[in-house]
């Protein structure tokens, strides 16, 4: 009986605005920079406002810029792409992340990055017995289409991962991860705070010899 369970996207927006209605902190989606051209033009022919921000920064001691490895898409109340009485206006091209809910990636610290189930989606809710506490196979047969690309997220990171280390190697850049001195966790505004004077790159920009 629970390996018959399928996941159903019930449309209730949990995963696109506050569900607490506590609008003080900004809710966060996690994106890539190969997804950041496509919102944009995406919130243009839909005359939708939206911000993106970087999330993970780090000091390139070597070239003195702040590399960027990934960004949010943030909001307050409703993510620019959610209407209450429409759902998601861009369902079928939605990033990742929205695409995996509510399969979420969760780094337990600098060498573990795993799956969680997020509870605050209604389905879940719905059958919380079923869905909590169960191993990768069982959550794969719950949400087959959601855990999917969970995993190609968890591939993306490592990807990333691996250019730091090759760039690395190369002497390219020096964020501190070969010799172990990088903080995974640093701080964003921390990192503008620290070199608020170095130019800000995305590290898909340097190329790998």
């Amino acid at each position: 009986m629970i390996l018959m369970l399928k996941f159903e996207c019930l449309q209730c927006g949990s995963c696109c605005k506050h569900v607490d209605q506590d609008f003080s902190e900004h809710r966060y989606i996690p994106i890539f920079y190969d997804e950041i051209s496509s919102l944009f033009q995406l919130a243009e022919n839909l005359n939708v406002q939206i911000e993106i921000q970087p999330d993970l920064m780090y000091p390139d001691k070597l070239n003195q810029i702040l590399l960027i490895t990934s960004y949010v898409l943030q909001f307050k109340e409703n993510c620019g792409f959610y209407r209450e009485n429409e759902g998601c206006l861009i369902y079928k091209n939605r990033p990742l992340t929205c695409q995996s809910f509510p399969i979420a990636i969760w780094r337990e610290d600098a060498n573990r990055t795993m799956l969680k189930v997020e509870t605050s989606c209604i389905f879940v809710k719905n059958n919380i017995d079923l869905t909590l506490n169960k191993d990768f196979k069982q959550l794969k047969s719950f949400f087959p289409n959601e855990y999917e690309i969970a995993e190609k997220i968890l591939m993306k990171g490592k990807e990333i991962l691996f250019k730091i280390v090759r760039l690395e190697k190369e002497e390219k850049i020096n964020l501190g991860y070969l010799d172990g001195t990088i903080n995974l966790f640093y701080d964003l505004n921390q990192a503008i705070k620290d070199h608020p004077n170095w130019e800000r790159i995305d590290i898909n920009l340097i190329e790998i010899d």
